[in-house]
């Protein structure tokens, strides 16, 4: 008699629960899910800061207007990669920075097409930059969190914000050192 006094109420509270969960909607968050009517420019400028060094280096060099005259893939270095890079190479700002070695150093980061997360196999592939250097690009499944994600990584660096998609240009933003000859 004891036991059936605590089966039932365990049986109607998994009842409960398996009935709430029908009315769950997955819904992905994220501010910078889906398409936007943007240049790299405009989408810095209003929404996300953390490129602001990249977008000021594109237009020091021009390459601003280069890419937006044809699709493209970015794998963008939020401002502290540029930081860094300045600070070990005894630069005080991007205009220090020679011209011809920016435009490479940006080149380096910039493949031809628009590239989504799921153009890049798991095993890996080379695509060549605009540099001409070949940038070894592969996804990962991190399990760390609550569910199952799979991240891309570029040359060793794990790319933070995938998938940001602009009028022709697709963002794949990280943290970490900058992609050097």
């Amino acid at each position: 008699m004891k036991r059936s006094k605590f089966i039932y109420p365990v049986i109607v509270f998994c009842m409960l629960v398996s009935a709430s969960c029908d009315d769950f909607e997955y819904k992905p968050a994220g501010p910078y899910e889906g398409k936007f009517d943007l240049s790299v420019n405009e989408f810095v400028t209003q929404r996300y800061d953390s490129l602001q060094m990249l977008n000021e280096a594109l237009n020091i060099t021009g390459l601003s207007e280069t890419i937006e005259s044809g699709q493209y893939t970015i794998f963008a270095p939020y401002n502290s990669s540029f930081e860094s890079y300045l600070s070990d190479n005894d630069y005080q700002s991007l205009q220090d920075v020679p011209k011809d070695d920016l435009i490479t150093l940006l080149q380096n980061h910039i493949i031809s097409g628009k590239k989504k997360a799921s153009a890049f196999p798991p095993d890996g592939r080379q695509f060549e930059t605009l540099s001409g250097k070949l940038l070894a690009i592969h996804t990962a499944e991190d399990t760390r969190g609550l569910s199952t994600a799979y991240v891309i990584i570029a040359e060793g660096r794990t790319v933070l914000t995938s998938n940001i998609e602009l009028r022709n240009v697709v963002l794949h933003a990280y943290q970490d050192d900058l992609l050097a000859d």
